[in-house]
């Protein structure tokens, strides 16, 4: 029997580990972020850097409908087993730079700790934006490197120098920096403080707990030497005494920050989306009957002997397919100006088309002005079809 592969990516190496020492600790803030997010029943919510799924459990335990996404393969393994097959749960393995998920999918969108080791925030900040509804709110939760959790990074700066060039996650918690990533698309930016206390029996089980279960200090510790590694756990060890209580367990205080932000509504005036409309309408007609009246006319010209000249069988059917033909291009434009609702404007241009260049058509049989009006209104649908339906790059 082979030996299971060992895991190449740092937080799926330590994905079990930081399951059954670090997650726990982790669900007070992670309802408390939940609830500052304003989550409710029948939200769909994004958790960016989802981990083994904490936030996201305490996000479905308010009525959401959650999509968690990381890059670590082993996370999203452990947690796709926790939530088994319940259908209020999407794990998918991805990029929060490249968020694999559609445009305006979401009302909400979380995280635990986890957009805080982008290396590019003003991207991730987009991704946010990008698949959030006009409207639509992001909390996240992040560390300052303050207090006690300052003293403790400082230590860990001298004796794990491999570290320091890894990504500064403390920078989401200058809300200067975070207010300018999110310009672009957010508004309403706040935050609040929230104490996340770690706690252990004793000074050496906080730093042996520690040092295996996050990968930006596994990683590095485990490629230390080993007189420095001894180093290490002596300064750790240490540090963790200094937070002994009288019953003699450890208690460190930590703070941390919620942010929470709002996507920008865009609102269009009421008068101009009115003005609009009847721009799109009347140019979509216009650009209907003129090529329709040109049409008629050429065939007036070719198919009658003379005036005036009783309309022909022939003459009458061409007249039928120059209504659909000259209502394609105005089906198209109105689709292309209308303001929103597309498809309402594609109606609308094809009643006005079919009522005023067929039916209201004078010295032609009933039967084909009904014929020009039924034509010229499946003409225009055919022009929305080719805009929206298949793709307003066309």
């Amino acid at each position: 029997m082979t030996a299971p592969e060992t895991p190449t990516d740092p937080w799926s190496a330590v994905a079990k580990a930081y399951l059954r020492n670090i997650a726990p600790g982790f669900k007070p803030a992670v309802e408390r972020l939940c609830r500052y997010a304003g989550i409710k029943k029948g939200d769909r919510v994004l958790d960016i850097g989802c981990g083994p799924g904490t936030a996201s459990f305490a996000a479905v335990h308010q009525g959401a409908d959650v999509t968690g996404i990381d890059s670590a393969p082993e996370m999203i393994k452990l947690a796709k087993e926790i939530a088994n097959t319940r259908r209020e749960y999407t794990f998918l393995e991805g990029d929060m730079h490249a968020l694999p998920v559609p445009d305006a999918s979401f009302e909400v969108v979380i995280s635990s700790f986890g957009v805080v080791f982008s290396t590019n925030p003003p991207k991730v900040a987009a991704e946010m934006g990008r698949v959030l509804v006009p409207g639509g709110r992001i909390a996240l939760l992040v560390w300052p490197r303050v207090g006690a959790l300052a003293r403790y990074y400082e230590l860990l700066d001298k004796h794990l120098p491999g570290d320091s060039g890894r990504v500064d996650h403390h920078r989401w918690a200058d809300l200067n920096l975070v207010r300018g990533w999110l310009a672009a698309d957010f508004d309403a930016v706040a935050s609040a403080d929230i104490e996340i206390p770690f706690t252990a029996k004793t000074n050496i089980i906080a730093w042996d707990t520690l040092k295996v279960s996050t990968a930006r200090v596994a990683d590095t510790y485990a490629k230390l030497p080993p007189e420095a590694q001894a180093a290490c756990d002596k300064a750790m060890q240490d540090f963790f005494r200094g937070h002994r209580q009288p019953d003699n367990t450890i208690l460190w205080p930590r703070k941390a920050l919620m942010i929470r932000a709002t996507k920008r509504v865009v609102v269009v005036p009421r008068i101009d989306t009115t003005f609009r409309s009847a721009i799109a309408v009347l140019s979509g007609y216009l650009v209907s009957a003129v090529p329709f009246a040109i049409l008629k006319g050429i065939a007036a010209s070719i198919l009658l002997s003379g005036v005036p000249s009783a309309p022909n069988r022939t003459f009458l059917l061409s007249c039928v397919g120059a209504g659909l033909v000259a209502g394609i291009p105005g089906g198209w434009l109105g689709a292309r100006l209308a303001p929103n609702k597309g498809w309402v404007h594609v109606g609308i241009v094809a009643a006005v088309f079919a009522v005023l260049s067929g039916l209201t058509v004078s010295g032609l049989p009933l039967w084909t002005r009904a014929a020009i009006a039924g034509t010229g209104a499946l003409g225009v649908a055919i022009g929305g079809v080719i805009l929206l339906g298949v793709g307003k790059k066309l």
